[in-house]
């Protein structure tokens, strides 16, 4: 891996709470632990009168809410783990930024969280989780520890916390935590492998990024020529616009509007684009209340949009599931004949 970024660190975590088989190249420490995925990218507000009394006692102001990468759910307690990752090391300073964040999230309480996502949970408990790189693991740790001082002394409690660590090496990523029944530090390889992005971009960090834009380009072909090859010439298609975001992004769901509204709007741009290319092969795509519709054409121009998919004009990835494609159009249009 040339540079762990902070959206590999965002894809780490995804990875790591997918329900993955034994054969998987990635190890999802978190689902094996009972958690699954419950938000990603998901606002918080900090309750009003512990930031006030924070404020206060440091004399300095703090974040009126956080944003953790994710939040996981225990399938078996209803337990909420909030998930802050860092790349930079850290120092005690009331006025920067990430302490500011530090004494935000700190200030958090499971009776408000709770009461924020309007969820009567009275026996459930939240906690967080900073995950650093592992040179920086010390620094996290002292720095948390005055800052969870402070806010216990102008708040009486503060948010529980612990602070994991990833290594990375080339393509290989460990991850070091605390183990829960006896409190040691465990490693745990997570992956060998190129770490595949879930999310290739995110738009509250960088809606320009090249690669993250390609990547969803190139994978809104894919799809589409999923949804069309088979079936074009033979009869009607249809599909909607959020199948086609889940296809594309499989933890969709759990994604927070914000994102997901940007990224919506670049698909339909990219779906725009595509329509445009494939209406010079004589495929009219109409888009009308989320719903794309494409009329039964006839075999000719089926057979044109299928080798538009395999040419340059699309892209490598659309082009090899032709293959199999195609061998579903042929049982489609047995199908029909039958």
């Amino acid at each position: 891996m040339n540079k762990f970024t902070s959206l590999h660190h965002l894809n780490l975590f995804i990875h790591m709470g997918m329900d993955y088989p034994l054969s998987s190249r990635v190890y999802p420490y978190f689902y094996k632990k009972g958690f699954k995925i419950k938000f990603i990218s998901f606002s918080l507000p900090i309750p009003q009168t512990t930031r006030k009394n924070v404020i206060k006692e440091i004399n300095s102001t703090i974040n009126t809410s956080v944003v953790p990468e994710l939040i996981y759910e225990n399938i078996e307690n209803n337990e909420l783990l909030l998930v802050e990752c860092k790349l930079l090391d850290i120092v005690y300073d009331v006025e920067n930024r990430d302490n500011k964040q530090a004494f935000g999230y700190l200030s958090l309480n499971s009776r408000e969280l709770f009461d924020f996502l309007g969820e009567d949970r009275k026996e459930s408990e939240s906690r967080l989780l900073y995950s650093v790189l592992d040179d920086y693991k010390d620094s996290y740790d002292q720095v948390l520890n005055k800052i969870s001082s402070v806010v216990k002394k102008a708040a009486n409690e503060h948010l529980a916390y612990d602070v994991s660590s990833i290594k990375v090496e080339d393509d290989q990523i460990s991850l070091c935590i605390k183990n829960d029944k006896d409190g040691q530090i465990g490693e745990f390889l997570i992956t060998s492998d190129p770490l595949l992005l879930i999310i290739p971009l995110d738009p509250e960090v960088n809606m320009k990024d090249e690669y993250g834009r390609q990547a969803i380009e190139e994978s809104l072909r894919m799809t589409i020529a999923s949804k069309i090859c088979p079936f074009v010439g033979f009869r009607d298609i249809e599909f909607n616009l959020e199948e086609i975001c889940k296809e594309i992004i499989p933890v969709w769901e759990a994604w927070s509007k914000t994102p997901k509204a940007k990224v919506r709007e670049l698909i339909k741009y990219y779906m725009r684009q595509l329509s445009k290319e494939l209406e010079k092969k004589g495929l009219i795509i109409n888009f009308q209340r989320g719903i794309y519709s494409i009329d039964k054409t006839d075999i000719k121009t089926g057979e044109k949009v299928r080798s538009f998919f395999r040419s340059s004009g699309s892209n490598h990835l659309a082009s090899k599931s032709l293959d199999t494609l195609e061998q579903m159009v042929i049982e489609e249009w047995i199908g029909e004949l039958g």
